[in-house]
């Protein structure tokens, strides 16, 4: 209890979203993984890779919500973020649209026509993610963490 009498929170709002979203992060990074080892086999498994990319996407767009419903919100008031903040909020249409991209050209039956185009096409989609995943978390960890 604090002097006044009040509990003490259990954890400050910008650590609970940190929380949250490094839990989504690890989400997406699972399915990525997922994608990666069905992308190893010699030949395509159509079913298994049309729910494989149901579960990437889907876990892409629950963390894309909370970033953009949650997070970025509760930092828009940030004066501490600096050109990292301001560079995230900046890619991420481009990011999205290039995921957009990829997954409406690369359709199940482009997949199963072309794997071994695939199979190298989707190092750089799953690169993407890495990578914008790795920049979200080396930029919004340290502002969550101090709540901004």
């Amino acid at each position: 209890m604090s002097a006044l009498g009040a509990p003490f929170a259990a954890e400050a709002p910008g650590e609970a979203l940190w929380q949250e979203l490094a839990r989504l992060h690890e989400a997406l990074l699972a399915r990525v993984r997922e994608h990666e080892q069905l992308c190893a086999a010699p030949l395509p498994d159509r079913a298994a890779m049309t729910g494989c990319r149901w579960r990437v996407a889907q876990a892409g767009r629950v963390r894309m919500d909370h970033l953009n419903g949650c997070v970025l919100p509760f930092l828009a008031g940030c004066s501490g973020g600096g050109i990292g903040l301001a560079r995230l909020r900046d890619d991420t249409p481009a990011y999205q649209r290039g995921i957009s991209t990829y997954v409406s050209h690369w359709t199940t039956d482009a997949i199963v026509a072309d794997w071994g185009a695939y199979r190298i096409a989707s190092q750089a989609f799953r690169r993407a993610i890495r990578a914008r995943v790795a920049a979200e978390a080396r930029v919004l960890r340290p502002l969550l963490e101090r709540g901004a």
